[in-house]
Formats: C-alpha cells, structure tokens, sequence
C-alpha cells in the first residue's frame, strides 16, 4: 500500500539546516497497524509528544512525518505542529528564502515564534531572508534574536526590525555569550507608534532596539542582564513604558553614579536588580516609586555569580586585577567566601547598607530575596534597622551568600518583635552554616507562637535538619552542592562547619 511505505527525505526542509534536526532511526511498523489509526488518532499523537522545547518538539514531529506517507500528510496539514521556525546562517550561505516561504505557509495564520541565529559573518542573504519573513510578520507572537559578540548587531537590527509585527508579545535579543535583553509586550495602537519626536537612543547604537520597542509597543516586561547600557539610556524608554511596565531586571555593569528624576511606576510589581557596584544600584531605587512593588531581588552578582556571569565581572576576578594580585586561587563559589581588604576602596564599593535603606520606602514587599548581599563596613547596630523594616510582613525570604550579620539579625528581630510582625513568613530560604544559630532559629520561633513554615530551604551542610524539619516546616528541601574544604579550614566542633558567631550588642535572649 503506497501509504504504508516511508516516504524518501528529500523534501525542501531536509536539505537545510533551519530546523538544526538530526537524522533519526524509525522503526518500519505493520503496514495493517498503521492503515486503521484514523487521522485524528494521528492528530492528537503529533499534539501528545509536544514538549515544552520548541526545537525539541519540531525533531519530534519531523520524526514521526516520515513513519509513512499518511502520517506525514497528517502532519504537513496540521498548522499547529509547524509555529516555530528557528534560522541559522550557515558557512555555506546558501539562500534559503523559498524553503522558508514554504515552511512557514503551513502554520497558515497561527502566531509565529520565530528564532533568528546569526552566528557568522553575514552578507546579502541576510536581507534575503528578511523579505521572506516579511510576509509573515504580522503574525510573529515571539522574536528571539541570536547575534555572534563579532558581528554588529545593527546589521540584525536593520533587516529584521523594520518589519511589522503588530502581534508581537515577547522580543529577546541576545549576544553569544551572556549578555542578553528580554522584552515582553503588547500591541501600541498605531495613532501612538510615532508620538514620540526625538530618539529615546542613538539609533545606531548597539541598543537601538530598545527604542524600536518602546516606540512600537507597550512594554510589560523588561529584563537587562549584563549589558553595558547605563541608567541614563534606560531612563527614557521607563518613561514611555511606565503605565504599563509590570516586571523590570536590570543588571548593572558599569559603575554609574548618575542622579535622575524620579519616576513613578504604578503596575510594577516585580523588581529585579544585579550590581558589582552598590552604589549604582542605589542610585537606581533612590529614582524610583512603585506603590504596588511586592517582589524585589537584590543580587550582587560579583561575588554570588551566576553560570553565565562574564568572568571578568566576578569578584575574584575583578578584585585580582584591580589590586594586580597574583593570587588565582581565590574561590568565590566555596565555603569559605572570597572577602576583600576591607581597608580597599573595591570593598568600600560592595558595602550594601544604603541599598537596603533605599528599600523600605516599598512598603508593599512580601517576597524579598538577597543573594551575595554584604556589608563590610556596617556595623550590626547599622544594618539592623533596615533589615528589621524589610523583614517584617514578609510571605517568603530568600537569603544566598549573603553577610552573616543578615541572619543574625533576623534571629533578633524574630525574638523583638511582636508575632502578628513575622507570622505571614512562610517559606524561608538561606545558606548558612552555623547550626547552632539556624536550630536556636527555629526553636524560637516555635517558642514566639508562630506558625510553622510552609517551606524551609537549606544548603547541603545543614542536611541533618531532615531529620526532625517536622516540628518547623511542612516542607524542607536542600539545594545546591557541597564544596569541601581543607581539613584544616574545618571546625572539630560540629560535624557541619559553623561561622563565627559575631558579638551581638542588641536583643540577646537573656534580656527578654
């Protein structure tokens, strides 16, 4: 039966490498079996083994096209299994804009995502491929734009931006590497699109497609990770966005000391901000009023990085070549915390208490989470007050890496507070390894009559709590891994090696 053999692959998207999908193996099956599925069975097993990848998801449902020529005709006339296309420019060059008019006809008018890589140099193709997608714009629903760190990014932005793309809700723009832009948006009526007379940035520079959205769309979402774009550029497109900016993340690069107006951001409710430099981040929240901010994220991503924080950004690094040091063994990621001179103008920098000052005019924060947050210079009796305002009405605290003195301070505000102050706090999350203090924890919160967590995270050290985390949490998780240390860095005291408890001047047990 002709529909019972497998058809031979030499259609047009076979012979490119715009779905970047590798060959694979299917098994022959009984001509009979497959002759009595009916087509809406073979729907509705293209739609099952949909997965949350995309590219994953298009391999799959290549794969099964080729089972016989019954299901691939299934799948060719099925639009939903073919809205997301993903273009690579190949050493080859080869243009390729008919087999991409062709592919993308047979989502017919679903939303497209669309995921463009130029990952070598590029020539006229570039364009050629752009006139291909033209036709299709107005149904992009989601762009995400790959450039080489060795390739102008204005030549992406040049071919594909100009198209339009009235759908469009989520643009990322990223460079090979780390840094990368995330916007999330909606459709600006077009009376709007050019009310705006100067350009909110240069237009040739490497972030111009900030202006293009902004001017384009309302944005909802902006995300900013390791971009050498100050708070100067940025200001003027939270200008444009402000009545309708609900989530922003800003990862600050450079030291900018820049004071700017204030602006007020009614819908924001989620604030996510990375530093090297304190001061910068300050300088950002000290311009900001957000009546309805609930999530804040304060991430010193020097000296707590990520996997895809740029080296020359963590602090080890930083602090090796600003100092000339020839240490290189400085481990930021161990136990033992990479810690500065404090007699050093770099430490002076990382000092984070005016940060968490700058944070308690935001007094709708229910989730606040540090990671990597220090005071060096700040004394227990300074940070306490600020950490007291913050902690205070709390759903969920997050503490990572962060200055010991912050525990410790929740330890006292816990034992000085009255219960309705700390009872909505129900997950709590921290890295720490002084046992002793994290048991005294919970043992006075049991004692104060609040009730128990409903999540309690820890680090691998303080594992041992899964044994008796019943009395204290409904739920209790360990992340991360243990890094060892040198036996002779370990304390004999307690199989789990504990911080040194520093001198605690205010609200000590035996005064309550």
């Amino acid at each position: 039966m002709t529909e019972n053999t497998t058809p031979p692959l030499t259609h047009p998207l076979r012979k490119c490498n715009l779905l970047t999908i590798h060959d694979v193996q299917v098994p022959v099956l009984a001509g009979s079996a497959l002759g009595r599925i009916p087509d809406d069975i073979i729907y509705q097993l293209y739609q099952f083994l949909q997965s949350a990848d995309p590219i994953e998801s298009l391999h799959t449902t290549v794969t099964l096209s080729h089972v016989c020529g019954r299901w691939r005709t299934v799948a060719v006339h099925a639009p939903l299994l073919w809205t997301y296309v993903r273009l690579c420019w190949t050493q080859k060059r080869m243009n390729h804009s008919q087999v991409v008019d062709e592919f993308l006809r047979r989502s017919r008018h679903l939303p497209l995502t669309i995921h463009l890589v130029f990952d070598l140099h590029v020539d006229q193709y570039i364009y050629d491929w752009a006139n291909a997608l033209s036709a299709h714009a107005h149904r992009f629903r989601e762009l995400a734009i790959v450039v080489d760190s060795s390739i102008p990014p204005e030549m992406a932005i040049e071919a594909i931006l100009p198209l339009e793309m009235p759908r469009l809700q989520h643009f990322n723009f990223a460079l090979l590497g780390n840094a990368r832009c995330t916007v999330a948006m909606k459709p600006r009526p077009s009376e709007q699109v050019a009310r705006v007379d100067a350009h909110l940035i240069i237009p040739k520079s490497p972030f111009s497609y900030l202006d293009w959205t902004a001017r384009n769309f309302h944005l909802t979402s902006i995300s900013l990770k390791y971009l050498d774009l100050s708070m100067v550029d940025l200001f003027p497109v939270l200008v444009l966005a402000q009545s309708t900016i609900t989530h922003l993340e800003y990862y600050i690069v450079t030291m900018d000391d820049n004071i700017l107006p204030r602006i007020t951001l009614p819908k924001l409710t989620s604030l996510h901000i990375g530093y090297t430099w304190a001061q910068s981040a300050w300088n950002l929240l000290d311009c900001l009023i957000c009546p309805s901010l609930s999530t804040v994220q304060v991430h010193d991503f020097g000296r707590c990085p990520e996997t895809r924080t740029p080296v020359e950004m963590r602090d080890d690094t930083a602090y090796a070549t600003s100092t000339a040091s020839s240490d290189s063994n400085i481990d930021i990621n161990s136990d033992t915390h990479f810690t500065p001179d404090p007699n050093s103008e770099w430490a002076t920098n990382k000092d984070a208490r005016e940060l968490l000052t700058a944070l308690c005019p935001f007094t709708s924060i229910t989730s606040l989470t540090l990671r990597g947050v220090t005071c060096f210079f700040s004394t227990f009796e300074d940070v306490t007050p600020p950490l007291e305002h913050l902690f205070r009405g709390l759903t969920a605290l997050v503490l990572v890496q962060c200055d010991s003195q912050f525990f410790h301070a929740l330890f006292d505000i816990t034992l000085d507070s009255t219960p309705t102050d700390l009872e909505a706090l129900t997950q709590l999350v921290i890295t720490s390894d002084d046992y002793p203090l994290v048991l005294d924890y919970l043992r006075l919160r049991a004692a104060r009559g609040l009730p128990k967590l409903g999540l309690f995270s820890v680090n691998p050290r303080m594992a041992v709590l899964r044994h008796f985390y019943g009395e204290f949490a409904e739920d209790f998780q360990v992340r991360g891994q243990v890094r060892h240390q040198p036996k002779r860095e370990a304390l004999a005291v307690h199989p789990y090696p504990c911080e040194a408890r520093a001198p605690r001047l205010v609200g000590s047990a035996g005064d309550a």
